[in-house]
C-alpha cells in the first residue's frame, strides 16, 4: 500500500489518518442523514442528483484506490455503499423524477465503464471534475428552496474538513487529481455550510 512507504511522524501520515478517520465519520453521518429523512418522512432540500453522483463517484474512487493500492482511497470509496440506503429512503419518501431515473442509468454506465477500463486514473480525473459540477447542486437546492430542509449540516462540515486532509494527502502522495479537485470541494462545502446557516430550517434539527 502506497501510504506505508511514507509512514512516520510526518504530514503524509497525518493526512492519511485524517482522510481515513473522516471517511469513517462520514459513513456515520450519512446514516444520521437517513434517519433524519425517515423521521420527517421528507427529503426536502437534499439534491438527489448530487447524491446519485456521490454513489458513482465514490465507486470510481474505490476502483482507482484499488488499482494504485491506496488504503485511504479504498476506505473513502466504500462510502458508495453507505449512501445507497439514504438514496433508497429518499426514493421511498420523495420518489425520483424522470430525469433522476435517466441520470441513475447514465451514472451506472459511467461506473461500469470505470470498472472495465484500464484507464482508471483518467476516469477518476473526469469523474472528480464532474463531481465538482454536480456538488454545486446541493447548495443551489438550499438556495432555491430558501430552506435547509432536512439537510444534515454534519455532512458538509465533515466534507469541508475531509477536503483539507485530501489536499495535503494529494500533494504528499503525488496524486495530481486530488491536487486539482480538492480545493473546489473545499469551497463548495463552505458555500453549502453558509447557505445552510442562512436558510436554516426547523426540519434540520433533531
Amino acid at each position: 500500500m502506497i501510504e506505508f512507504h511514507h509512514f512516520g511522524l510526518n504530514a503524509a501520515t497525518i493526512s492519511f489518518f485524517g482522510v481515513v478517520c473522516f471517511s469513517l465519520l462520514r459513513a456515520w453521518v450519512l446514516e444520521q442523514q437517513r434517519q433524519l429523512v425517515i423521521t420527517h418522512r421528507s427529503g426536502e432540500s437534499i439534491s438527489i442528483p448530487w447524491l446519485l453522483y456521490f454513489v458513482v463517484l465514490h465507486g470510481i474512487v474505490l476502483l482507482y484506490g484499488w488499482s494504485i493500492h491506496s488504503v485511504a482511497l479504498i476506505v473513502n470509496g466504500l462510502l458508495t455503499f453507505c449512501a445507497v440506503p439514504l438514496l433508497i429512503s429518499l426514493w421511498e419518501f420523495e420518489g425520483f423524477t424522470i430525469i433522476e431515473y435517466v441520470l441513475s442509468g447514465f451514472f451506472s454506465i459511467i461506473l461500469i465503464g470505470a470498472a472495465t477500463t484500464s484507464f482508471k486514473e483518467y476516469f477518476f480525473f473526469w469523474a472528480s471534475l464532474g463531481g465538482v459540477a454536480v456538488a454545486l447542486l446541493q447548495p443551489l437546492e438550499i438556495w432555491k428552496n430558501k430552506s435547509s430542509g432536512v439537510v444534515d449540516l454534519k455532512i458538509h462540515i465533515t466534507s469541508f474538513v475531509s477536503a483539507v486532509f485530501w489536499i495535503l494527502y494529494g500533494y504528499k502522495m503525488h496524486i495530481w487529481v486530488l491536487q486539482i479537485t480538492s480545493y473546489a470541494y473545499l469551497v463548495i462545502a463552505a458555500i453549502t455550510i453558509m447557505f445552510w446557516i442562512l436558510y436554516r430550517s426547523e426540519l434540520s434539527k433533531r
